[in-house]
Order: C-alpha cells, then structure tokens, then sequence
C-alpha cells in the first residue's frame, strides 16, 4: 500500500520535506538551509519550531480529504480510512488496565506507511504564502529570512510564524512554544531581542539545535565540534579500560 501511494505522490510532495522521502534525509535539510545563511551571513534570521505529539493529533478524517483532493482514487481512499479508522486503545498502569476505547486522532507510529501519510498530511503547508523560506524535517519545521536589515528580517519571520502558527491550529497541530528557537546570524548582542510568538516572548540566541547539529551565529560550528569531541574521548577511554581484556 505504502509503495503505490507513494507512486501517486510523486512530484506532488513538495521538495521542501526533508523527511521520510527518497533521496531526503537530514543532511539535504542541513545543507540547504545551511549553504543559504552562509551566503547571506550578515543578515538572516530563523525560527525553528518543533511540534507537540504529532502523529497523536492527527485527525483521520482530514488526512483522507486532503488525500481525496490529491485525487487519490475511492478505492485506496477506503482501504486507508479503514486503516486509520476503529483503532482500540488502552491505558497500563502497573498490571491494571483500563478498558479499551475508540480513538478518533491519532496514526499507529512504527509502520511503514505513517511517515508518508504524515508528509501527505503537511504536505499543503507549502502552499502558504510565506515571505521567508520554509523547510521541514518530520515535525521539525524553520522558517528563515534574508533582508537588508535585522528590523525587515523580523517582521518578515515574525508575519509568517503567525501564518504557520494558524495553519497548525486549523489542523489540528499544536506547536511547542518552549521549544521554539530564535537566532539571527552575523549579528552582536542580539540575546535581548524577541519575539511575539503566540503571546508568548521569545528571546533570540547566540546558538540553536537544528536536527543533530548545534549552529552559532557565526557558523563557526565550534560547541558542535567540541561535543563531538568529548563524546570521542569518552569511547577512546572505554576501550583504554578495555585493553587489559
């Protein structure tokens, strides 16, 4: 099933989603985003967002009406409904067990299948109009700007988290605002700038965490290659207790 969906989804997806697609991985992620905030150093701005409980929140019915839309015939329209749909759940607490219910959100995670579905379900996220790029990976998603000051970079970024943050609410998603991430590269003294994300406050920072790589405002990469660092000495010193065995 996941193989002839995907054939259909074919040059539908768009190719800003990173994650769970051939030929797209984290590392495309990282080096377009990447190799753009090195070319425009001295003036670019992102925000990284990071979803609360995915795959738990999904609607089933929205995904097949976004799927129908894609034109995805009656047929396969059926067999994912029922895939999706009638699922029992359950509570364990200890040895007891509550009873089991009907779940109305939520895909089953570990199958192969629920990563396409999940790219199918964002998939119209693109679609907005954005005045600053967008990527994702998975539920990670960054938005990022290029202007000739730091002040046209926020409102650019600060407009289009509003637009993200509302097609989020619209379905069905809920974005984490503690983990949200604000950084403006090539800039000085930028810790007491902020952002107004959803009410709340947001200050911006000298360094973030994107996917597995921690980036400095000046794309030194220096933190990140100091923990690489010390996770190596740590397994040099194991095998250095190790060498008596």
């Amino acid at each position: 099933m996941n193989e002839q969906i995907y054939q259909h989804f074919v040059g539908i997806l768009s190719p800003l989603l990173s994650g769970f697609g051939q030929w797209y991985n984290s590392q495309y992620a990282l080096f377009r985003v990447i190799a753009i905030w090195k070319k425009h150093l001295d003036m670019s701005g992102t925000i990284l967002m990071d979803l609360s409980k995915t795959y738990d929140c999904i609607p089933h019915d929205l995904p097949i009406a976004k799927m129908d839309a894609y034109r995805l015939n009656r047929n396969a329209l059926k067999l994912v409904y029922s895939y999706l749909k009638n699922r029992m759940q359950r509570v364990k607490k200890g040895s007891t067990f509550n009873s089991s219910k009907k779940g109305s959100f939520g895909v089953p995670q570990g199958s192969v299948f629920c990563p396409l579905l999940f790219n199918i379900f964002i998939n119209d996220l693109f679609f907005l109009e954005m005045e600053s790029e967008i990527c994702s990976f998975a539920d990670d998603t960054r938005i990022y700007a290029c202007d000739t000051s730091t002040e046209a970079v926020m409102i650019r970024v600060e407009g289009d988290t509003y637009r993200l943050m509302k097609w989020f609410t619209d379905n069905g998603m809920k974005a984490n605002p503690s983990k949200v991430q604000i950084m403006f590269l090539g800039q000085k003294d930028m810790s007491k700038l902020c952002l107004n994300i959803s009410g709340i406050l947001i200050p911006s920072r000298n360094q973030v965490k994107l996917l597995v790589l921690d980036i400095d405002d000046s794309l030194k990469f220096e933190a990140h290659v100091k923990e690489l660092c010390w996770k190596v000495k740590l397994k040099v010193n194991a095998f250095i207790r190790l060498r008596p065995f």
